[in-house]
């Protein structure tokens, strides 16, 4: 039976199974998905955000080596469950999957930041209107939402939600958060009768 899907589907290179989550973009928002398998060529993503078949995406594929890849790829299937995606060939830097539109400014100082489980004290290295640049030796998973005290603002009170969208040794990359971002969405609200 795989030997007929594979046919079907044209698949070169056989794909590995994985459990995981994996991050993916468009031009205007960042998703969380389940990897369920991937090949040299492609990958499907198991998520509740259907994306339409032809377009284009930027994804962070976890089974890679260096955790800053960016892959760019072309969905080309999508069924109930989630999507298949087709890689274009081409690395994408870091700097183009985070498409700054902010000039970040330079700073040197301690900043104070917070997961759900524990208080951090980074160094922040540099900063814009929509994200940051910390310093940190211990590396922090992609996609954690964090509130940081934001040490450069005029009021000492001024604390913001962000989301880290890359990590490394050196540190992490945060997207703050509009307070609407985190809000659940409701689809229905009512009833059938």
């Amino acid at each position: 039976m795989d030997d007929i899907i594979k046919y079907l589907e044209r698949r070169k290179y056989d794909r590995q199974d994985y459990t995981g989550k994996i991050f993916f973009a468009t031009n205007k928002h960042l998703y969380e998905g389940d990897l369920v398998n991937f090949s040299r060529t492609g990958l499907f993503i198991r998520s509740r955000v259907l994306l339409p078949v032809g377009k284009i995406i930027t994804v962070a594929p976890p089974y890679l080596i260096d955790k800053n890849d960016k892959r760019k790829g072309r969905i080309v299937r999508c069924d109930g469950e989630g999507f298949g995606l087709k890689f274009i060939r081409q690395v994408i830097s870091q700097k183009s999957f985070e498409r700054r539109k902010e000039f970040r400014q330079i700073y040197s100082g301690n900043v104070l930041f917070a997961t759900k489980n524990k208080l951090y004290v980074g160094k922040l290295k540099n900063f814009s209107n929509d994200g940051l640049f910390i310093k940190l030796n211990e590396p922090l998973p992609v996609g954690e939402i964090i509130k940081v005290a934001l040490p450069y603002s005029q009021n000492e009170n001024d604390k913001r939600k962000g989301i880290i969208t890359w990590s490394n040794q050196e540190g992490f990359g945060v997207k703050l958060l509009r307070t609407f971002e985190l809000r659940p969405v409701i689809i229905w609200q009512g009833s059938f009768s």
